[in-house]
């Protein structure tokens, strides 16, 4: 602002401190910088959502614990919980300055399909017993309690009988499937969903989003 000179007239102009201000509002260089800060912003909030689903996975949710076989086969008590590669598949990837994608970033996990694998983790589901998977159950039994050799098991059923030595006590059986069982229910472990719904998760993201907006308006300061 300068100083009026004879009574005339005065310039009023924002200069000096204010510099920033104009700056700060004058379009395209307030769009660069709004979308260079919520890019910067939006990815952070997505490294951090990625590493607390993956937390979900390593044992942080509180999900129904695995049957006695499955914690035998798998290794591990922990649900949803097997060599570390389903988590470790999850990931983000950009699609826009304001949009980041968060979610399985393969195709294949232990030669299954990716998507399909995921939705029967994190929403349950309930598989008809099969007269295969009767047999098969039957057969891992028998060789359990040592009526059949080791050697006539192939496929998946020598897949579980490898796991089933390696990690189960000398006095464990496998168990044939009873006959009113009609269904193997896997119930759901919805990591995605209790991650996004924390709280925790949605302050975090709020507080990256406000402090880039702020970045992208500079401060005013009097002079």
């Amino acid at each position: 602002m300068a100083t009026p000179k004879g009574g005339r007239h005065v310039r009023l102009k924002m200069v000096g401190n204010w510099g920033g201000f104009i700056s700060g509002v004058d379009p395209k260089k307030f769009d660069s910088s709004l979308k260079r800060n919520i890019t910067h912003a939006t990815e952070i909030s997505a490294r951090y959502i990625t590493r607390q689903i993956q937390a979900r996975l390593h044992g942080g949710g509180s999900y129904k614990s695995n049957a006695r076989l499955t914690v035998i086969i798998k290794g591990g008590s922990t649900p949803l919980m097997d060599t570390g590669e389903f988590a470790a598949a999850f990931g983000y990837r950009r699609k826009r300055w304001n949009d980041f994608h968060i979610g399985l970033m393969r195709s294949q996990i232990h030669g299954m399909d990716a998507d399909y694998l995921a939705k029967i983790l994190h929403d349950g589901a309930s598989i008809p017993v099969t007269d295969a998977m009767r047999a098969m159950f039957k057969m891992l039994w028998m060789v359990s309690i040592g009526e059949t050799s080791p050697d006539k098991l192939t496929g998946r059923a020598a897949e579980i009988w490898d796991k089933f030595q390696r990690h189960g006590d000398p006095d464990d059986v496998i168990l044939p499937l009873d006959p009113s069982t009609k269904t193997i229910h896997i119930p759901g472990r919805p990591f995605m969903r209790d991650t996004f719904r924390d709280p925790r998760t949605r302050g975090f993201v709020q507080a990256q989003w406000t402090i880039a907006l702020r970045r992208s308006m500079p401060p005013v300061r009097r002079a």
